[in-house]
């Protein structure tokens, strides 16, 4: 059975090269409101995973990350 995607939400597959490297979908940064050039946080957590964010948003998002530190 599908599920139905939330709007605004996307899911992408995409290949780690030999160096860890990914190259992120033009569709994906856009939905983020990144473009070429610009910085971009990347935040981890072994129970939920990866998260990026332009960095603009970075002192937002630190605070949740943060905050539900367990």
């Amino acid at each position: 059975m599908e599920k139905r995607v939330p709007k605004g939400r996307k899911m992408w597959t995409v290949q780690i090269d030999e160096n860890g490297g990914v190259q992120i979908p033009k569709e994906a940064l856009a939905l983020i409101g990144l473009k070429a050039g610009e910085s971009a946080v990347l935040t981890g957590d072994k129970r939920r995973g990866l998260v990026l964010v332009a960095e603009s948003r970075a002192e937002s998002v630190q605070e949740a990350f943060l905050k539900n530190e367990e």
